[in-house]
């Protein structure tokens, strides 16, 4: 019985928590199948979708705010050292707003892809 005890202590219960707590916010965030994220309404390029392409070094937006999209019309252009990717709607949707900050320091996205304060390429309303 002591050894029950030893295995599960306070200690190692609160770390086990808090992983538990960790992983349910992983689930906001959805993956496409074309390596974009989409979470609160904003699409970005995944971690993973950035390693293919390597450096991003150009980024178009392919429409602008208030525009009415349907479900696989491109919303932006990526064009890395490796090649060109389009990002397209993941459904019939609206575009709220294009982060402009990008255009000018593609660091931000090159640097933390899946941040979504910064990296966030577009903000879109679901039709």
């Amino acid at each position: 019985m002591n050894r029950v005890l030893t295995i599960f202590n306070r200690s190692q219960f609160i770390n086990t928590k808090r992983f538990f707590s960790i992983n349910t916010t992983l689930y906001d965030k959805v993956y496409t199948d074309s390596e974009e994220w989409i979470s609160n309404n904003k699409i970005g390029i995944s971690k993973y979708g950035l390693e293919q392409l390597s450096e991003i070094i150009y980024l178009e937006f392919s429409c602008e705010e208030g525009d009415n999209i349907n479900k696989g019309e491109d919303i932006a252009i990526i064009e890395s050292v490796k090649a060109a990717e389009s990002i397209e709607a993941p459904y019939d949707c609206i575009i709220l707003e294009n982060n402009i900050n990008l255009e000018e320091n593609l660091d931000i996205i090159n640097n933390n892809p899946e941040c979504e304060d910064n990296s966030w390429i577009v903000k879109i309303k679901k039709l």
